[in-house]
Order: structure tokens, then C-alpha cells, then sequence
């Protein structure tokens, strides 16, 4: 983009770099967000001097390690990568190094929910494989089975909070889901 000043083309990524420029940026994150600094050049308007809280949200080892290395509260995206959730969440624990933001490991696991009474007849033998393939960590079905499910699901990793992500289009069915998702914490 002509006349696009370097630090403009490299918040849009437009000087080439990908993931080995993340842990900077983090860093970048955490000082615009830290108190105001003699000549800070970039400021964040109302953001300066907030100390929000950052969370690393990944689906890799990586960022559960970028995590761990800078002290932040680490959440994994196992509504779309279920496939390392495990590792990636006992790397982020057996490396989590204290900060001034958090003295101990804080982790959160996205896991993806369709509360429903049933798939059958919705979806034939090859869907159901290719969801269960891409979605593993999925909880399916009626409230006792997403509870049963959940527990599994907690005795088998160590987390602090699990969200749920309920992709159903219908907005009264999505409310319904959200419903029964109540319904177990509720038990």
C-alpha cells in the first residue's frame, strides 16, 4: 500500500510477517495497555493504563507455550482443533512461568455443543464421522447426556472454565440449546 507508514503495514501484516512476530506483538499489547510511557509514540485511547487482562487463545502448542513463557491465562480452541487440546493444555501447565498479571496457571477450554434430543435421521454415516473427526471434543444430545459428557470430558484434563460454542443458525433452537446447556450446570 504506497504511503503506508511501518507501523500501519505491520498491524495489517503487510511487511510479511506471520506467527514468528506474535510473541512482539503480545508484548506490544501489554505496553499499550500498561501505564503511559515518556515518549510512546502509539497510544491506546481509552485502553493506556488499564491493565486489561490478555488471554492467549491458540489451537497449537505454540501459543500454549507463549502463554506459559509470558505468565498469561491460556484458552484452547477446541471448538475448532480438537486434536491437541490435551498436549497443548499440559505444556501450558508444566511451563507456566508467574507474572505480575497471573501467580499461577489459568486455563479455559473452548468445547463445542449442539444440545439436541438427537442427530438421527439429520445426518447420514459419513457426516457423522467427518463431524466427529473434526469436532472431537463435540457434545451432542439431551441434557443428561452433555452432563454425562462434561464429566468425562473434566476428569480427563485439568481446566478452570469451559466455554461453549452453540453454531446452530435457527436463533430459537440456538436459544433452546443454550437451554439445556443451563439445564446441566444447573444438576
Amino acid at each position: 500500500m504506497p504511503g503506508t507508514d511501518p507501523i500501519t503495514s505491520r498491524a495489517l501484516r503487510r511487511d510479511g510477517l506471520g506467527a514468528e512476530q506474535f510473541p512482539d506483538d503480545v508484548a506490544a499489547l501489554q505496553t499499550l495497555l500498561g501505564p503511559l510511557q515518556p515518549g510512546q509514540q502509539v497510544k491506546a485511547i481509552p485502553g493506556a493504563g488499564t491493565q486489561v487482562p490478555i488471554w492467549l487463545l491458540g489451537s497449537s502448542l505454540y501459543s500454549a507455550q507463549l502463554a506459559a513463557m509470558r505468565g498469561l491465562p491460556y484458552a484452547f480452541a477446541g471448538h475448532f482443533a480438537p486434536r491437541l487440546y490435551r498436549e497443548a493444555l499440559r505444556v501450558y501447565r508444566d511451563n507456566f512461568q508467574p507474572s505480575s498479571q497471573l501467580d499461577s496457571p489459568y486455563a479455559m477450554l473452548a468445547v463445542p455443543a449442539v444440545p439436541a434430543d438427537s442427530m438421527d435421521g439429520l445426518w447420514n454415516a459419513g457426516e457423522e464421522a467427518g463431524v466427529q473427526d473434526f469436532l472431537g471434543l463435540q457434545l451432542l444430545g439431551n441434557s443428561d447426556d452433555i452432563r454425562r459428557q462434561i464429566d468425562e470430558l473434566l476428569n480427563g484434563v485439568e481446566v478452570d472454565e469451559l466455554m461453549f460454542t452453540a453454531d446452530i443458525y435457527d436463533p430459537e433452537k440456538r436459544r433452546h440449546a443454550l437451554d439445556i446447556l443451563a439445564a446441566t450446570r444447573q444438576a
